[in-house]
């Protein structure tokens, strides 16, 4: 977590990041973690299949549960 000088609050988490180059390369990354990834990347090879943004919106919301419960993982308690 940053803060800045004018009080502005970011969530930063570079461990696992895909790009694509100007040619359409893609850069894939093969780092997770399990208690963040979307319930379609469970079991996927991360260095071979690209992630969507809506897989990074399910880890953003993941992280934004757990600041605002006190640290209880959404998924962490209750019968699946």
């Amino acid at each position: 977590v940053l803060v800045s000088d004018t009080t502005r609050v970011t969530l930063v988490d570079c461990d696992s990041m895909q790009f694509t180059g100007d040619d359409g390369r893609e850069f894939l990354c093969s780092v997770g973690r399990p208690e963040f990834s979307a319930p379609e990347l469970a079991g996927v090879d991360l260095g071979a299949q690209p992630r969507a943004r809506s897989s990074d919106l399910f880890s953003l919301a993941v992280h934004i549960h757990l600041l605002l419960m006190g640290g209880n993982h959404p998924f962490l308690r209750g019968i699946w």
